[in-house]
């Protein structure tokens, strides 16, 4: 019975060590797979503010060289040079790369220049008036305004810097630069590669892609055009993404899309981290997506990992608990055994305990046997005390001059049979009898310390601060006495020898 309960115990461990390790395994699993995904979140999240510190960078240090190219065409105009052409052509060669179209308005003479010359004017501003009404609606930055972003041809967004021209704080002109948000593009985000799948895309403030790896996507309203071109999608997770990025937000979503425009689009789900930067006089949203099956992997493997872990270990602590069991069960016999020998063992010194037993009773009979004669002897003695004491005291009266000495012999003759009395008690002689009587306490406590006096050493001395009136007590006069001594012995021992 007692094997079967062992071996169904050891089941019931074996199978909550099982559970255990199951729900560690799992619980390990979730962490790893949740610190995976916030990893992967805020490295998405760290590229996509690092765009946007890239594109902010990148407009001001467009807006000085505009700045700069303000300063040159102000000297030209107060040296009388007028090189206003030549100017804006060097500025537009050696920043070809950045900048579409310069073009300077002069209001004072009514004319302008611009280069490349072939290109379409960005705005049409005839005077100071409307240039001024113009500069309400745009951001200023460092003494220049940028206006907002515009479509200037299929798939291309632009933006204007405008940088008007004082001369003794009259307003004698404006610099107007072009730039290419696909240039821009092109030398900050182009060669980030996120995963696989992965890119970085901008959109304005009103959901329009103005930045986006694949040209044709640029120009696209996120939602309004791709519904309009696949009607039958499913955009609930995408409208949420969106609405969250046009409210100016930052943070990270992981929702199910597609990747556009490939020919067959299938339903995946995405991680996307996002940022707002002020460039124009409206914030652009620079988001970083990529492919969550990418990170899944990742958890996918370290899923497979830990399962291989938890049951190999499943299969060691299991195995471990069966050779238990059969180590229970070839130990039982010797068990039995080893019980049966104790139990004899335990049987000769049981034996022997009793004749130890018996020897220290007949030891005490005897001892007792000793003392009960020694008491007998002493009664004897102290009789003949007790007796012509109390005839001599019957004789005296109290005011005789020995009738104190003579009562205090009788009283210790009395306290001495007391204590024979507690002798003949402990060799087990019924007729020794404790007496208890009603004492008066003062009286007791006055004569212990009296004996107690010539009992203590000579440079003791004893205080005595006994209140009055203390009453009665029913007890043995002997054993009260013996408790005083004892209590004054045990202070006396414990006092330094300081004369106290």
């Amino acid at each position: 019975s007692n094997k079967k309960k062992i071996k169904q115990f050891f089941i019931v461990v074996a199978v909550l060590t099982s559970l255990f390790i199951v729900g560690i395994s799992r619980k390990s699993f979730l962490n790893y797979e949740k610190n995976i995904i916030m990893q992967q979140q805020e490295q998405l999240l760290t590229i996509s503010k690092l765009v946007a510190r890239g594109l902010l960078d990148f407009t001001e240090e467009q807006i000085n060289k505009v700045n700069y190219l303000g300063e040159n065409i102000k000297e030209d105009i107060k040296n009388g040079t007028e090189n206003q052409d030549k100017i804006l052509e060097v500025f537009s060669r050696v920043n070809r790369d950045q900048i579409l179209m310069v073009e300077y308005i002069d209001f004072e003479n009514n004319s302008k220049d611009k280069y490349p010359k072939t290109i379409e004017e960005p705005l049409v501003l005839k005077s100071k008036d409307e240039f001024k009404e113009k500069m309400k609606s745009y951001r200023e930055v460092n003494g220049s305004y940028i206006g907002g972003s515009y479509e200037v041809s299929k798939n291309s967004y632009t933006f204007d810097i405008l940088k008007p021209v004082y001369i003794e704080g009259n307003l004698i002109g404006v610099i107007i630069t072009r730039l290419g948000i696909n240039k821009m593009y092109d030398l900050i985000a182009k060669l980030i590669k996120v995963g696989k799948y992965g890119y970085v895309m901008v959109k304005n403030s009103e959901g329009i892609i103005i930045m986006h790896p694949l040209r044709e996507q640029v120009g696209y309203d996120v939602l309004v055009d791709r519904k309009k071109k696949y009607p039958d999608l499913d955009y609930s997770e995408l409208e949420e993404l969106v609405e969250m990025q046009l409210s100016g937000e930052e943070g990270s979503y992981i929702y199910h899309s597609y990747w556009w425009p490939q020919k067959k689009l299938e339903k995946v789900k995405k991680f996307q981290s996002f940022t707002s930067v002020n460039i124009t006089e409206r914030f652009w949203i620079v988001a970083v997506t990529t492919s969550y099956d990418e990170v899944a992997g990742a958890i996918r493997k370290y899923l497979q990992d830990i399962t291989i872990a938890a049951l190999t270990l499943i299969s060691i602590i299991t195995t471990a608990f069966f050779i238990i069991l059969r180590m229970i069960s070839t130990e039982e016999a010797h068990r039995v055994e080893v019980n049966y020998l104790k139990d004899i063992n335990e049987s000769s010194e049981s034996l022997r305990k009793k004749e130890i037993e018996l020897h220290k009773k007949k030891k005490l009979e005897t001892i007792g046997t000793l003392t009960g004669g020694i008491a007998h002897e002493f009664n004897n003695i102290l009789t003949p005390i007790m007796g012509y004491s109390e005839m001599i005291l019957m004789d005296l009266k109290l005011e005789d001059e020995n009738y104190d000495e003579v009562k205090e012999i009788n009283n210790l003759s009395k306290k001495a049979r007391d204590i024979i009395d507690e002798i003949l008690k402990f060799s087990e002689n019924k007729n020794a009898k404790t007496k208890y009587k009603f004492l008066e306490v003062e009286k007791v406590v006055e004569r212990s310390l009296k004996l107690f006096e010539t009992l203590m050493p000579l440079n003791i001395r004893i205080k005595k601060n006994i209140s009055p009136n203390l009453g009665s007590v029913y007890a043995n006069e002997s054993q009260l006495y013996q408790v005083i001594i004892d209590l004054c012995i045990s202070t006396y021992r414990s006092m330094e020898q300081d004369d106290r």
